[in-house]
Formats: structure tokens, sequence, C-alpha cells
């Protein structure tokens, strides 16, 4: 399986990369310029998107399950985005350092619609189709984990252009937070990035992270200096990992100009877990290509499966119609007892009894239905709750046991009231402000989280 992606060299040039694997080792290009014009048909790429379109935040969700998170996120960090006027796309990895059975901790990367939208259409009169857009920094922190580089608590930091960096703080499992720094030239900067990621981190992360190593990335101009920064300030925890250590954990073939990030980015571009925006489903064709072999194995399963469940149902059907059977002389037996004038006995008897189950099986379905229309109470009851002269509803979402509402209200009393009649319904549980803040039209944006009786 091959993949190409495209990197932001500079602010003008884009480069292509192709990578794969052969056998067990991983193979990496740069395409020639021009090949994406002269093609026939379209060609599917990954777009790295640098830290300066990159929005990462560390979120606490109050329920576990990523189904669960992807319809509520948008939502959660909607207050925290850096433009108001600039709507986010998010992807996330649940960190099961600090993650529980009743909540979840998630690493949340967003991206700018609008910078997806523009990039799209200028990839599109490239000839090219975006298959999905991925973390650059995050996917080459991500590969050290994957190739089992880092082995204890670290911190990795990843080099972009223009002077910028992305700070990582990693266990040797998982990414657990991550700071970007826009100016990595500033030897101040780059301590106080360090200093304020290990305390964040081991504030609301993970307690006992203690940083064993500094990794470096080489991809930094003036990495030496950088080095000597760190090491001066951090005794004997920094350290530069090269190509040449790369090749310790990874079979991997690559020309000289193609640098270390390009590598460990187009590995883990091969790895389907790591997150990608806008990830774009292959078709038919293009999908049984890729994943042929994957496919005949599924599918001689899936028929191994058929095969095994068809005889099983054959063999219950037949201890099914044995006691049917049965059955049915036993009826025919209990009948010519108690009824001895009767002189024959029709399969009407039996259908009258089957008919007599479907309609008590009918009746008790009825009777389950009644918690179905106690919701709709609840509902009507919630509502009724909130002063619609005083409060504007903008947002509801149901969840299996709670119910979120968000909006605006003239006044805080005016909340804390509606909290208040809210907590005194017999059918909730409990009524939370998780958020109350004043926007520029004088307004309180609140969020009430309500737990519903059970």
């Amino acid at each position: 399986m091959t993949k190409i992606f495209a990197l932001n060299k500079t602010e003008n040039k884009i480069e292509f990369f192709s990578a794969g694997f052969s056998g067990k080792k991983f193979f990496i290009k740069k395409m020639p310029e021009g090949f994406c014009g002269n093609a026939p048909n379209k060609i599917s790429s990954f777009f790295c998107f640098d830290s300066k379109n990159l929005f990462l935040k560390n979120h606490d969700f109050p329920f576990s399950g990523k189904k669960r998170i992807e319809k509520i996120i948008d939502f959660e960090l909607e207050p925290y985005f850096p433009l108001k006027n600039d709507q986010l796309e998010f992807d996330f990895s649940v960190l099961n350092e600090s993650s529980t059975k009743n909540s979840s901790r998630a690493f949340c990367i967003g991206l700018s619609k609008l910078f997806m939208d523009e990039s799209k259409d200028i990839f599109l009169e490239k000839n090219i189709e975006i298959s999905g857009f991925v973390p650059f920094s995050y996917y080459c922190a991500n590969a050290l984990l994957n190739l089992h580089i880092i082995e204890s608590d670290s911190i990795i930091i990843v080099p972009e252009a223009d002077e910028r960096a992305v700070f990582f703080a990693v266990t040797e499992n998982e990414i657990l937070s991550g700071r970007k720094n826009s100016d990595i030239s500033d030897e101040e900067s780059i301590i106080s990035s360090i200093n304020l990621l290990i305390n964040f981190t081991s504030l609301s992360v993970k307690k006992s992270f203690n940083p064993k190593k500094i990794v470096i990335l080489n991809g930094f101009s003036a990495k030496e200096k950088i080095f000597n920064t760190i090491d001066k300030n951090f005794k004997d925890k920094a350290f530069i990992l090269d190509k040449s250590d790369l090749l310790k954990k990874l079979d991997f073939e690559s020309d000289e100009k193609t640098e270390l990030l390009d590598v460990l980015c187009g590995y883990e571009i091969l790895n389907d877990k790591s997150p990608v925006l806008r990830r774009k489903k292959p078709g038919i064709n293009k999908f049984f290509q890729e994943y042929r072999k994957e496919a005949v194995i599924s599918g001689f399963f899936l028929f191994l499966s058929l095969v095994l469940t068809g005889m099983s149902s054959y063999l219950k059907f037949s201890e099914l119609e044995k006691d049917y059977k049965t059955a049915y002389s036993n009826l025919e037996t209990a009948v010519r007892q108690n009824f001895p004038g009767i002189k024959k006995i029709t399969p009407s008897v039996i259908d009258q009894a089957k008919i007599e189950i479907i309609e008590a099986r009918e009746s008790q379905n009825e009777n389950d239905n009644v918690s179905n229309i106690k919701k709709i109470v609840l509902l009507q009851s919630i509502l009724n709750q909130i002063p619609s002269d005083t409060v504007d509803l903008e947002n509801l979402t149901i969840l299996p046991f709670s119910v979120s509402i968000s909006g605006s209200a003239a006044g805080y009393d005016v909340i804390d009231s509606m909290k208040k009649d809210l907590g005194a319904d017999k059918y909730i549980k409990s009524a939370e402000i998780v958020m109350a803040n004043t926007d520029s039209s004088g307004k309180i944006r609140f969020r009430l989280e309500i737990k519903v009786n059970e």
C-alpha cells in the first residue's frame, strides 16, 4: 500500500512525497515537480498542515465513548475557539492515562474550515484531490511512539518553518498534551514553553509526569544552539534525534534530501488509526486495490461464518420441528382425554394458541412504551422551566440520562433561578451551571447540564 502526502516547505512551495512498504522495508521518495498536473486522473494526496493553522486543546468530557464525543465536541470546544468568526473542525485521541468509566479526557486537534476549503480549491487546480488533512507535527511525534523510540515520559520538540515549533508531552504510549511556540530562536521562549508544558501536564493530565528526556527532532537550522540552551537548563536530558538514529528502529530507504521529519510523517500516514481531518473514503475500486488481501481474507472468513451459521440454523430448525411434533402429540393426547367426544383435531387448535401468544406479546410491548412517553413529558417539563421572555435558547442536546441546554439570558439571576426551578422538577436528578460568561452585547451566555432520574 502506497500513499502520497504533501508538505508546505515554504509559504509558496508545496512538495509531494510517496510512502509505502515493500515487505518489512519502508520506502519514501520525493515526487518530481509537475507530476500531478500531467496525470490523466486526479491524484489523491494527504495534506500536512503546520502549527500556524493548528489548534490544540486538552478537554474533559462527562462520559466515555468515542462516538458520543464526536457528537458534542464542536459544542464543547466552541468557547475556546481562537477566532470567534472562524469555525473549526476537530479530531481527537482519548487519553487512556486519565480517562475513567464515566468520563474521558481527550487531546483535541482543530483546524479552520475556511483554511480547508481554500486548500481544497488550490489542490484541485493542481489536479490533486485531498484525501484528508494531517497535523504534521503531531504525526512526527506519534511516529516516535509507534516505533518504540520513546521509553519513558519525555518532551518532543518538532521543528517547523519560520522558527516555529511544537512541544509535546508524551509517555511511551501516547501524546498527553502539546504547546505551540512561534519563535524558537528566543532562548527564554524555549525554556518557558518546556516548563509551562511540564507544569500543565503534571497538574491536569498525569500527576506523576516527570520527563526523562527532551528529544529535539533534527530540522532546526540552529539545532546546536537549541540543544545547548536546553542542556544548560535541563542537565543531561537534551537529545537530538537524526535519520541515522531512526535506522535502529526502522528499516527504511530514502534519498539524502528527504529529511527526518518527512520520513516520520510518511511512516505515520500509513497508520490508519492516527487522527485525520476530513478523511475522504476511497471509492470501491480503489478500496479493493488497496485492501485486496484484507478483503479476500475477510471474505473467506465471512463465507465460513455463513456456512457454520447455516448448519447451526438447520440443526436448530430440525430440533424445533421435532419439539413441535412432540408438543402437538402431547396436545392431541390432552384434548382427547378432556374432550373424548372429539373425533378429529385440526391444526386450527394450535393456530388459536399461537394467536393468543402473539396478542400477549403485543400487549407487553405496549406496556414497554411507557418509558418513551415519559421522555416526552420530561422534555416538556424542562421547556416549561425556561422563561421565554428573558432567555434565548440556542442548543438542546439530549443524551440517554442527561440533557444539555445553552443560550443567552438577560442576567445571572435568571440563570440561577432557572437552575433552581429545574432542580426542583420531579423528573430531574440535578441541574448544574457549567458555563456563564458575559458577551459583547451584555447578555449572559450560559450552558446547563441536567441529569435525569433513571
